[in-house]
């Protein structure tokens, strides 16, 4: 996601693509210019052109792109949300004989290319269609003609196509598969290097374990007592091992991650095996697109043999912390920010329910009882996790 800033005077006729211009995205309304400023998401830009070409349209017209916050509180808006960051529009789509494309086919390919932000009958149109760039995260399916409530909340769909009783056909299933595979970066192995160690002579690292281990964490029936390898072999049986957990972590997502989270989920994958991670929690909660709850489960995997282990609890709280660091959410309640990681520091100030935060860093309060996550905004620490309540959806 990149939102570029342009000027309504001098590039309301620039083309951003084969078939939008800037203009089309200015914050007008009632013939009014709010701001000659017009931000877009080049996101957005290339969201709206796939849809162009798969309804094979003649035209799209734009109702409603970027719009200052007194405009988006003049339509009734909250005055903060994607709109005013430039990363939504509302649109209607014409056919190639002029007609307009009903607002259901809009909203269900829009779920099977995973965008996150979606608003059929906007406006309570039946051929408007609201569409924004929001991460998975802050996921929003609604119907705008139900005053704009989640068609999860209106009768439990989970699916566009089950909210209008369409049935999906084999190329939509598939469509829906075609998500990138992904590498892991140099500064996810980094991360396992540093979790990991190197030892250059078999041992075990827990007294628990069946096998024994040597290089950085190279594990199994393979490694014999006594054996001894160089600082160069370690490297290469890493890198071929990695091989394996990034084709489990790739196989086993469908959704998709930032390379943040990957490398995360890879290092969590590496030191609980492929089938204890392909089995988790966390992989079904992703695959839910509830993202900052599959989050959570990094810091229950702290225990071997049935120990609590502190080692484990520190791997996960930095596989969280990369996991989480650059997620930005919505908050779906009104929350405290407190001046430091843990409810006995200072109120700072509250944060409104629908306010946009970006998280900059992740803690974890241990004990034997609690697990307590905490994430750091710009506005303070807000709390993710304590004990069994959940603050982010």
């Amino acid at each position: 996601m990149a939102v570029k800033t342009y000027s309504y005077a001098k590039d309301k006729n620039k083309m951003l693509s084969d078939h939008f211009a800037v203009g089309e995205f200015a914050s007008i309304g009632q013939g009014k210019l709010y701001s000659d400023k017009v931000l877009i998401d080049t996101d957005l830009i290339k969201l709206l052109e796939k849809v162009f070409k798969k309804f094979k349209c003649s035209k799209i017209i734009i109702s409603s792109g970027y719009r200052t916050a007194a405009h988006d509180k003049a339509v009734g808006s909250s005055g903060s949300g994607y709109h005013c960051k430039g990363m939504a529009a509302d649109f209607a789509c014409y056919n190639k004989t002029g007609k307009l494309i009903n607002s259901k086919k809009i909203a269900c390919y829009l779920e099977d290319i995973n965008c996150y932000g979606i608003g059929y009958k906007c406006g309570g149109a039946q051929y408007y269609t609201h569409a924004d760039t929001r991460a998975a995260a802050n996921k929003w399916w609604g119907d705008e003609s139900q005053n704009s409530k989640s068609i999860t909340t209106i009768n439990g769909s989970t699916s566009f196509y089950t909210y209008f009783g369409i049935a999906k056909t084999a190329a939509t299933k598939t469509a829906q598969k075609k998500i990138k595979k992904m590498s892991i970066s140099e500064n996810g192995v980094n991360l396992i290097k540093s979790f990991e160690g190197c030892s250059l002579k078999a041992c075990k690292a827990l007294p628990t374990e069946k096998y024994l281990t040597i290089g950085y964490g190279h594990y199994g029936s393979d490694v014999k007592s006594g054996q001894t390898i160089t600082e160069a072999q370690a490297i290469k049986l890493l890198k071929t091992d990695l091989k394996t957990y990034v084709s489990a972590v790739n196989s086993a997502l469908k959704v998709a991650v930032t390379q943040n989270q990957f490398d995360a989920l890879v290092s969590l994958c590496y030191n609980i095996g492929t089938n204890g991670f392909k089995s988790s929690d966390m992989v079904t909660l992703l695959n839910q697109n509830k993202l900052m709850r599959a989050a959570c489960e990094f810091v229950l995997w702290r225990k071997s043999g049935g120990n609590i282990i502190v080692g484990l609890q520190n791997r996960r709280t930095k596989e969280l912390n990369t996991f989480l660091t650059g997620v930005s959410y919505t908050l779906n309640s009104v929350m405290n920010v407190r001046s430091g990681p843990g409810t006995n520091y200072s109120v700072k100030k509250t944060l409104a329910k629908g306010k946009s935060v970006k998280i900059t860093e992740a803690r974890v309060n241990y004990s034997a009882a609690n697990i307590d996550i905490w994430v750091k905004t710009s506005h303070g620490w807000l709390c993710l996790k304590t004990g069994n309540e959940y603050y982010f959806a």
